[in-house]
This record gives C-alpha cells, sequence and structure tokens, in this order.
C-alpha cells in the first residue's frame, strides 16, 4: 500500500494536473492504436488467404482446360477465354486496390 501512495506522489509531481489519468489515457490511445493496427494486419492476411484461393482456383481451371479437348477450339472461342482470363485478371486487382485504398484510409 505504501508503494502505490509513493508511486502515486511521484505522478503527481511530474503531471500536477492530471496525474494517474494522464498516463491512463496515454496508454488508452496506445492500445487502440495497436488494436487498430491489427484489425489492418488481419484484414492483410484474410486479404492474401482469398488472393491464394483465387490463385489456385485459377490455376485450377487452367490445368483443367489444358487436359480437355477445349484446347483445340476455334479461333473465336479462344477469344472469348481469353477475355475470361483478362475478366478475372480485372477482378483480383479491383479487389486488390480496394483492399489497398481501405488500408491506406485506416491509417
Amino acid at each position: 500500500m505504501a508503494e502505490t501512495l509513493i508511486l502515486e506522489a511521484k505522478i503527481r509531481k511530474e503531471n500536477p494536473v492530471h496525474g494517474c489519468l494522464a498516463i491512463e489515457r496515454r496508454l488508452r490511445i496506445e492500445i487502440e492504436a495497436h488494436e487498430k493496427e491489427l484489425k489492418i494486419v488481419q484484414d492483410h492476411i484474410s486479404f492474401c488467404k482469398k488472393m491464394a484461393t483465387l490463385q489456385m482456383e485459377k490455376q485450377q481451371l487452367e490445368e483443367e482446360l489444358d487436359r480437355s479437348s477445349l484446347a483445340s477450339v476455334s479461333p473465336f472461342d479462344a477469344h472469348s477465354m481469353t477475355r475470361s482470363h483478362l475478366y478475372w485478371h480485372g477482378l483480383v486487382y479491383a479487389l486488390f486496390f480496394v483492399f489497398w485504398n481501405k488500408m491506406v484510409v485506416a491509417f
């Protein structure tokens, strides 16, 4: 008990207006900042997992396409597959752009 009184007296001497409350507020602000940073990291991990899943699905679809008889289709069908491929690339980049903007705004 005496140690507590001594500590509080030292803190009150350093900060006569707010005393221990100033330290408590500073620590709360630090905790909130770390919680925000943790949320950003968790969102980034989630995003990376989604990207990895999409990449694996894309790779599986490309392997299936290579194995199937669709590899020898007409040029018109090949063109539409290329557009589909570009669509998925655009979707992945759009997801990344949205996530990146959210992460930058959070800071």
